[in-house]
């Protein structure tokens, strides 16, 4: 009894002891994969297709092993250029395969990893994997924006026509308003809601007295905003040296005799007039006229003195 009892233990070490070998020849395996499998949505430029497995694939010897042994295949058999990127110190467990082209958009490929793959402990894969993914159609994405752009174009365009709207509602509105309070009958209204028409001209008044206040605010805010961009477009144009059309400025007073003209003898006549008037002592034609003399006048005056 002892004996058999030995052996059925024994027996039973052994097939522990085989399947904890098969169970630890298999832990090496592929954990993740980006795009994922079936994925449908990695653009067709510069794709990387990040493989991460449960062990440490990045030594030099399992770099070695590994090379060239993953496959990125288009759905017609053609094969994809890729060079496989590896980070061992930040990412030990991961394998990036950036295509060395663009892909096409709707195409499906298929990534392949062979059974022989090794980790860095030497350990093998033990399977193949095989996972796919399809690249996304831009050109409808691109559509899809155009649309959502001019939505919200015609969006902002109707909010800003519904505000504008309201504002000139609002404005009719309170011109209605102050007219309505205008032409209020106290009679008919004394009638119609039995107050006194002492009362209701009280409120008449005191509407059109809220109305009037009102309008009078927006007047003063507008004439405020205008001024103050009045005063602003004359800074403007003094910072930058441009002048009004039509305005001059001069430095001082002259004479009309420093134009070359002689003053008409009405004008002396009347200066000498409203002279004697205030009482003060008349002028003489040299003070009035210092430069008159100098000044040979027009063409058709020299002609006459000639005369």
């Amino acid at each position: 009894m002892n004996k058999r009892l030995g052996r059925i233990l024994a027996l039973t070490l052994v097939i522990l002891t085989l399947a904890t070998t098969a169970v630890f020849a298999g832990s090496f395996q592929l954990t993740q994969m980006f795009p994922e499998d079936g994925s449908k949505t990695a653009v067709p430029q510069n794709v990387a297709i990040k493989l991460i497995f449960n062990e440490n694939i990045s030594s030099e010897s399992a770099q070695k092993a590994n090379e060239g042994i993953f496959r990125i295949t288009a759905a017609d058999g053609t094969v994809i250029e890729y060079e496989a990127l590896y980070n061992a110190d930040k990412y030990p467990n991961e394998v990036w395969l950036q295509t060395k082209q663009d892909l096409v958009i709707k195409e499906t490929y298929t990534v392949t990893i062979p059974s022989t793959m090794v980790s860095s402990d030497g350990e093998t894969l033990g399977k193949v994997e095989s996972k796919t993914f399809t690249i996304r159609d831009t050109a409808r994405d691109n559509t899809v924006y155009m649309v959502l752009m001019v939505g919200m174009m015609v969006l902002m365009m109707f909010l800003t026509t519904r505000d504008a709207a309201r504002k000139i509602q609002k404005e009719q509105e309170a011109q209605k308003g102050s007219k309505a309070v205008a032409k209020v009958n106290p009679y008919k209204e004394s009638k119609k809601s039995g107050k006194s028409i002492g009362e209701i001209n009280a409120a008449t008044d005191a509407k059109k007295a809220r109305a009037e206040a009102a309008a009078a605010k927006r007047a003063a805010k507008e004439a405020e905003l205008m001024e103050k961009i009045r005063k602003e477009v004359i800074a403007a144009r003094k910072k930058a040296g441009i002048k009004r059309a039509g305005v001059y400025s001069v430095s001082g007073r002259r004479p009309i005799s420093a134009a070359g003209v002689k003053a008409p003898a009405s004008v002396l006549q009347k200066h000498k007039a409203t002279v004697k008037a205030s009482g003060k002592a008349p002028q003489n034609q040299a003070q009035q006229q210092p430069q008159h003399t100098k000044s040979k006048g027009s063409k058709q005056q020299q002609k006459k003195n000639k005369k």
